[in-house]
């Protein structure tokens, strides 16, 4: 297996440009349902909400990102071919940063992942590297297909 790096993001205009084309590749989504402009994205990497954020990178590729929010919420994409580094990206997550301090009620004193439900392999992935499945979430938004069965 080649060895990935880190490469912190800065917003640099070609982090935003490889950036945005991670995203348009992804398959599984949580926070939206339709990707938004490339300006719109710009802005949302300058100003990101994220404790830290890195762009994964394998032979001078990039073929991910990971982040860790305020929240203790860490998150892991890697483009279709390179799941296999899922774990060397956890690793380095957990070898690097700690989990902030427990607020009640607002945040855990562990770091937890969110899956997107059709993202069967990274859940089981996670499973085989310990990680314990501990809530589902409903969302009641729109552009979801809500029913009103």
């Amino acid at each position: 297996m080649a060895k990935i790096t880190f490469c912190k993001i800065d917003g640099t205009e070609s982090q935003i440009q490889c950036l945005y084309d991670m995203l348009n590749k992804r398959v599984h989504n949580i926070s939206h349902s339709k990707n938004p402009s490339y300006e719109e994205h710009r802005d949302f990497v300058l100003n990101h909400p994220y404790r830290f954020w890195y762009i994964v990178v394998k032979d001078d590729l990039p073929i991910g990102t990971c982040y860790v929010m305020e929240s203790n919420s860490v998150s892991a994409f890697l483009v279709d071919g390179e799941e296999e580094y899922l774990d060397g990206v956890i690793q380095f997550i957990l070898s690097n940063h700690k989990p902030l301090e427990e607020l009640k009620s607002l945040r855990p004193s562990h770091f937890y992942i969110n899956v997107p439900t059709g993202n069967i392999d990274m859940k089981e992935r996670l499973s085989k590297m310990g990680w314990v499945e501990i809530q589902t979430t409903f969302s009641l938004a729109e552009p979801y297909n809500i029913s009103s069965e």
